[in-house]
């Protein structure tokens, strides 16, 4: 839906690499179910992080900025939930291999879900150029929290006035 539904380029970013990170996961659970003759895995649509029939209808109908919220909000949620499915394997599986792919999903899957709930956060604000790279927290005039590896901290800025508001741009005044 994403090469169809926006044109940002972080979120067709996003949607590539979660696509090319998961089949090769979703293949190799495939083909262990096959191994071990497992039938009947299907989750219902709205289970375990799953958009459910009317979530994706409004995803499939969403464009641009609005894909863009329903994207990012129903991928961390999915994420979170094979976080949480990941968990109860480690808890209780057997299999070396599976808890090694659970331990893997786990870790990639955190990393996208702070990057994704970043760029929600991002997309919600007036840009400033730090927040490509930093998650935008609270917003007041001329003023911003933001986080920048990992530690908040408080952003005066000034926007250059110019003739074209798309050509203004934030320049850091002092951070507290």
């Amino acid at each position: 839906l994403a090469t169809t539904n926006t044109t940002n380029a972080e979120v067709l970013r996003l949607a590539r690499s979660i696509a090319a990170a998961q089949q090769p996961e979703i293949d190799m659970m495939q083909g262990w179910l096959a191994t071990w003759n497992v039938t009947g895995t299907e989750h219902s649509m709205g289970e375990d992080g799953m958009l459910n029939d009317a979530q994706m209808a409004e995803l499939a109908a969403a464009r641009n900025a609005d894909f863009d919220r329903l994207f990012l909000t129903g991928m961390i949620g999915h994420h979170q939930g094979a976080i949480t499915m990941a968990e109860q394997v480690l808890a209780s599986g057997s299999s070396a291999e599976v808890r090694a792919l659970a331990q893997q999903v786990i870790t990639s899957q955190r990393a996208e879900v702070t990057t994704m709930s970043r760029r929600a956060r991002c997309s919600r604000h007036h840009r400033l150029t730090a927040c490509a790279s930093s998650a935008v927290l609270r917003t007041t005039p001329g003023r911003r929290t933001i986080i920048g590896n990992g530690t908040p901290s408080s952003v005066r800025y000034r926007v250059r006035r110019s003739a074209s508001p798309s050509a203004r741009t934030p320049r850091l005044v002092s951070s507290v």
